[in-house]
């Protein structure tokens, strides 16, 4: 079973945004009953040209899994509509070929990436107790953003593995 929530953000115009869009996996051994997003990332408002210090931002979500079969539930996430290989993008509404590059962590640092499998993703509690995690996001110093006219956005899909 799949279910996704739509999690955009809307900017005014010269704004970064990130969409999250979550889908709930199912597998046999285990039973999750919340999986609910709290915050998406938002850049705000980002300067044209190269940048010269890091931008960040973050989002959180919820989870509650109740233990079943020894099932280690954990949620990945996957490289967005724009990634090229690993690298995550933000396009531009107005000019799609404009891209920003872009990452999404599991840690304040931003050093540990997310990524779309089960030792890039992270593992989430399995005690029917609800917790809640924090996706770290970057666009980097020295990343380029190419028109401040526009909107930038991604949509990546969350998902809960178990």
């Amino acid at each position: 079973m799949r279910r996704k929530r739509d999690l955009a953000c809307l900017l005014a115009a010269a704004a970064v945004c990130l969409a999250f869009f979550l889908a709930r996996a199912a597998q046999a051994g285990a039973f999750c009953i919340t999986f609910s997003v709290l915050s998406s990332p938002n850049f705000g408002t980002v300067p044209i040209g190269t940048l010269g210090e890091n931008v960040l931002s973050s989002a959180r979500f919820q989870e509650r899994c109740i233990p079943f079969g020894g099932i280690a539930p954990y949620v990945t996430l996957d490289y967005g509509l724009y990634a090229v290989g690993t690298q995550r993008y933000l396009a531009g509404a107005t000019t799609p070929a404009n891209r920003i590059a872009y990452g999404l962590y599991q840690d304040a640092p931003r050093s540990i990436v997310w990524g779309n499998t089960q030792a890039t993703g992270v593992p989430v509690a399995n005690d029917a107790r609800l917790h809640t995690y924090t996706v770290y996001a970057m666009i980097a110093a020295g990343g380029v953003v190419p028109n401040s006219q526009d909107t930038y956005s991604d949509t990546v899909t969350a998902t809960l593995n178990y």
